[in-house]
């Protein structure tokens, strides 16, 4: 809703200036909200696994989950981080073989041979 209203109010502005500084608090302000979406969707995901594990509600599963975040900011940043690598390796190492699977498949088979 919020970025509803705030893409509203964007195109507003920009259809009524063309200040360069005005685009550039435009861009600012934008990023924040991008930044405050991923925010909210990591700390729901979260509060979603705390509510799981202890059945608790959500609001003090929310509030669980952002404290246990704080408390193992660098625990939760190094896995994140090993997370992004592992997935980039599995998704460049799946390209690969399909991709010299598709090599074989084209230069061995007698179907695709011209």
């Amino acid at each position: 809703m919020i970025r509803f209203m705030f893409e509203y109010y964007r195109k507003k502005i920009q259809a009524a200036t063309q200040n360069a500084c005005v685009k550039c608090l435009l861009c600012y302000t934008s990023y924040l909200l991008w930044l405050l979406e991923k925010c909210i969707k990591f700390i729901t995901k979260n509060a979603y696994i705390q509510v799981a594990l202890t059945n608790k509600n959500f609001c003090a599963s929310a509030w669980n989950a952002f404290a246990l975040v704080i408390k193992n900011v660098a625990t939760f940043g190094w896995l994140n981080t090993i997370g992004f690598v592992l997935n980039w390796f599995g998704v460049c190492g799946i390209s690969c073989l399909n991709a010299f699977g598709g090599y074989i498949a084209l230069t061995r088979l007698d179907h695709y041979k011209l």
